[in-house]
């Protein structure tokens, strides 16, 4: 498979989902579509960003970004404030800054 299927969003009781397709650079419509999803797993893809959309995914609870070195940890943070019942985001790349105390190419939040 190259590509998230268009499909997926009628899976309204999916509760875990791991995509793990190199082709894919931004979270995919039919992802943001399951409500009732609570552990996404988005890796070694070449996100560049996480839309507003996942902040409507009230049932996510863990959220994994591994691989996606495109992906800005202050992206990260702001999408963990933004979903309030979002338990741990984590996330690993491989290149090495810093911001807020968080090493970029590793690491973790949690409540």
């Amino acid at each position: 498979m190259r590509q998230v299927p268009d499909n997926l969003g009628r899976l309204t009781n999916l509760r875990t989902l791991i995509v793990g397709l190199k082709t894919v650079k931004a979270i995919p419509e039919p992802i943001l579509q399951l409500t009732a999803l609570e552990s996404l797993a988005i890796t070694f893809c070449k996100l560049q960003r996480l839309p507003c959309g996942v902040a409507a995914m009230t049932n996510l609870r863990a959220l994994s970004l591994q691989g996606n070195p495109g992906l800005a940890v202050s992206n990260i943070v702001l999408i963990f404030v933004a979903v309030p019942f979002l338990l741990c985001c984590s996330w690993l790349f491989h290149r090495q800054a810093r911001l807020a105390g968080y090493c970029e190419h590793g690491g973790s939040l949690e409540r």
